[in-house]
């Protein structure tokens, strides 16, 4: 039996390997096909460079007709530009909205929200671009996507600052000229960034923008204590297109939402999985382990998963385990509740104000630190068989209002700006 239970560990832990070379792997092939397309542009054909020629001579003529035009007909108010030649030179990057997100890698949280938002915007006709800071081979390319290096001088109405990092490049970049800021807030980003410049720069910008548009109004009630002048909570990112109940069976099986981030608690459920097994139950974790020798515990470990992969997973299991400290929102346990997975979640503040009490979409303990508190709970989930009341509880939120809410206040901040002139 000893010799059986080694073999499976093992291969657990191959498995989670695997998982993380595969990922890996994705990113080295996507960035050796970007470092051919730019080695065959260096050496392209003479046709090629003919066009290339031929197109700075049509952007000059384009921005020397431009500047004609604007010396005729416009009157400029007191702004930030010195001129009308400084404001010329920066016409050519005119944008109603700026967004300025950590990396072109969207895959989960508060990033899939704030992409969302761009898109949202981008289909009511406004000019969205998203400068990224930190390029990854596999992440979104787009044509409304700029990485950080790429740009000189960049002009918008708006500026949508999301986290830290995004905070301190704006504070620090002397060619980025806008007449109004925001902070899309999609959590207390301040508490985790290991570089206290960069949490002091937010907290700064906090206190300075025009507008904090929070996730949750536990976000907004942070927002508002370190300064900021005006804040809404605009909930949104849950998308029930993927995540949605069904009526069947479910197998007794337990997830676990897994991430490498010491803040997300994965270290205190982890020793909890033989427990659990005796009980019946299998574990299943997806997402980042901290450490790959974790997934021997769990019967399955399968990695990062894709938004129809974990909607079918979360729709065949009966409880989630989602030990996060803190969260701004917490979507994964919501997506898990619309399936009608039950999410066990501790007392971290980020659902008040979203839901009536006694209709919350999950069970929430004290904290994780307690293993019979976590087990008591799944016995009474287990017991109460409240698989189809979450996922009703958690359509309590008209969750496609937040966005439509979003795009109201940046609609309204640019045509202020316009009436302004």
């Amino acid at each position: 039996m000893t010799n059986k239970h080694n073999a499976e560990d093992n291969m657990a832990i191959l498995k989670a390997k695997l998982y993380e070379k595969e990922r890996i792997e994705e990113y080295l092939r996507a960035e050796v096909k970007e470092l051919w397309k730019v080695i065959n542009s260096t050496h392209a054909s003479s046709v090629y460079k003919s066009y290339l020629l031929l197109t700075k001579i049509q952007n000059a003529l384009k921005r020397l007709f431009d500047l004609k035009l604007i010396r005729r007909f416009t009157t400029l108010k007191a702004t930030s530009y010195k001129s009308v030649d400084e404001f010329a030179a920066t016409k050519a990057y005119l944008n109603d909205f700026v967004f300025i997100m950590p990396s072109n890698k969207i895959e989960i949280g508060g990033l899939k929200s704030a992409l969302n938002l761009v898109k949202f915007m981008l289909q009511k006709g406004f000019l969205v671009k998203v400068i990224y800071l930190n390029h990854d081979p596999t992440g979104v390319a787009a044509d409304f996507m700029i990485n950080k290096l790429a740009v000189n001088k960049i002009e918008s109405n708006v500026v949508v600052v999301c986290g830290t990092e995004a905070s301190d490049y704006l504070e620090t970049n002397d060619n980025f000229k806008y007449r109004k800021s925001v902070i899309f807030m999609q959590g207390p980003d301040h508490y985790f960034d290991s570089n206290w410049i960069r949490s002091a720069s937010f907290l700064h910008a906090l206190q300075e923008c025009d507008l904090v548009l929070a996730i949750s109004p536990f976000v907004v009630k942070i927002s508002q204590f370190y300064g900021a002048r005006k804040a809404i909570s605009v909930p949104f990112g849950l998308d029930l297109n993927h995540f949605f109940f069904q009526s069947h069976k479910k197998d007794k099986t337990l997830l676990i939402s897994c991430r490498s981030n010491f803040e997300k608690g994965t270290q205190l459920v982890i020793p909890l999985i033989p427990k659990l097994k005796t009980m019946g139950w299998k574990v299943i974790g997806f997402g980042d382990l901290p450490d790959v020798h974790m997934a021997k515990y769990f019967d399955e470990f399968l990695g990062r998963l894709s938004s129809v992969e974990l909607a079918k997973l979360f729709r065949e299991s009966q409880i989630l385990l989602d030990p996060s400290l803190i969260e701004g929102l917490g979507l994964t346990a919501l997506e898990a509740a619309a399936c009608g997975c039950v999410p066990i979640v501790g007392q971290r503040e980020s659902y008040k104000g979203l839901f009536q009490d006694g209709q919350e979409p999950f069970v929430e303990i004290p904290n994780f630190l307690d293993p019979q508190v976590i087990l008591s709970a799944i016995n009474e989930i287990e017991k109460s068989d409240l698989y189809e009341l979450v996922s009703k509880n958690v359509l309590s939120v008209d969750w496609e209002s937040g966005l439509r809410d979003a795009s109201k206040v940046l609609t309204a901040l640019v045509e202020n700006d316009k009436d302004a002139e």
